[in-house]
């Protein structure tokens, strides 16, 4: 006889099939699963760099299920404007794990995360033009503009990489950290733009504060000098010196004179009232103004004056001769126009001959501006 029994082999589970998920950090997205069973349920891990949730909680969903993928995912991609991780489908049966399926995750970092650039300044790091004339305002040639980005941040994680600032119109730009534009030839107003981008390769918004540059003319003095008194033994001035800064003074302008003889290249500082320190005007003209002390009507002199502002200097050279006569003769030779100082014969003023000029004059006081 044969003997009978029921073997029961154990139960053998196909748990459900998941599906690749892609979408944008912060905004809904499906997560779906084909049931074997209508007895299973699920629930779903998501993994994200090194992010790592249930994202279900303790409920469980039936084929779908609606997730927001949480903004701080952002932070596990801060050099890419996306990323891949895993979402595993997990199956349930009476309240048991059976299975689990493992799929693609792909979510993009959404649009609106970019840095941020909340301000930035612009200075003159020429610190004379700065002092002189305060925040966003400069002056041609002379200011070295630089661009402060420091209130720049990236967004979730990002760092940035790199910067740009540029004068709008101009092609006057920095892209580096340090901001150095450098000086710029113009008069008037100026927009300069400014933006960060960082290690996404995302760039803010823009940022534009607005300067103004103010024109600048080198420091310049042209002067006449001449005799005064009754032996014409002190030297008179007339100064001529412009010092405009966009039409005002905004500036110093301080004038002083030296004085050696002639032929000698040994100048004595002349303290008289010609010299002057001008704060509240911008130029002047005509203005005359004797030297201090006497000089020899019967030598000459070499004058120079020389004009200064809180920037730079320059100067101007003019010779005065001896007092003016018709006629002087000593034991060497004849003064013409003035008292001889040297030669057979020194005169002052063209010579003419039969309607020639044999002589002509040389003229000095050229005006130097630069």
């Amino acid at each position: 006889a044969k003997a009978q029994f029921t073997l029961k082999l154990k139960d053998i589970f196909k748990g459900s099939k998941g599906k690749d998920v892609s979408g944008t950090i912060g905004s809904p997205v499906t997560l779906s699963v084909d049931r074997n069973d209508t007895r299973y349920t699920h629930a779903v891990e998501a993994e994200f760099g090194n992010w790592k949730q249930n994202i279900n909680g303790d409920s469980r969903f039936v084929s779908t299920y609606n997730w927001t993928p949480p903004m701080e995912l952002c932070n596990q991609v801060p050099n890419s404007d996306k990323g891949v991780g895993k979402v595993r489908y997990i199956t349930y049966q009476n309240g048991k794990e059976i299975a689990r399926d493992e799929k693609n995750l792909t979510l993009a970092v959404p649009a609106s995360v970019k840095p941020t650039l909340s301000s930035f300044s612009v200075r003159d790091t020429n610190t004379a033009v700065n002092n002189l004339l305060g925040d966003n305002k400069f002056v041609s040639v002379l200011s070295n503009l630089k661009v402060d980005f420091s209130k720049g941040t990236g967004a979730y994680g990002s760092t940035i990489s790199s910067y740009s600032a540029t004068i709008v119109g101009k092609p006057n730009s920095t892209y580096n950290e340090d901001g150095v534009i450098g000086s710029i030839e113009m008069v008037g107003n100026a927009v300069v733009e400014a933006t960060i981008t960082d290690s996404r390769g995302r760039t803010s918004e823009p940022k534009r504060v607005s300067i103004e540059f103010l024109d600048y003319f080198l420091p310049q003095i042209s002067f006449e000098a001449k005799r005064v008194g009754a032996n014409g033994e002190q030297i008179q001035v007339i100064r001529n010196a412009p010092l405009p800064m966009n039409g005002s003074q905004r500036n110093t302008m301080r004038i002083s004179f030296k004085v050696a003889p002639f032929g000698s290249n040994t100048f004595s500082e002349n303290n008289g009232p010609a010299n002057t320190m001008f704060t509240s005007i911008s130029q002047i003209t005509n203005s005359a103004a004797n030297l201090d002390g006497t000089f020899s009507s019967g030598s000459s002199y070499v004058i120079i004056g020389t004009v200064q502002d809180k920037f730079t200097s320059s100067e101007f050279r003019v010779e005065v001769p001896t007092r003016s006569v018709l006629m002087s003769m000593d034991q060497t030779g004849v003064g013409i126009g003035k008292i001889r100082e040297r030669g057979v014969l020194d005169v002052a003023g063209d010579v003419y001959a039969s309607g020639f000029v044999l002589i002509i004059r040389q003229f000095n006081n050229i005006l130097l501006r630069l």
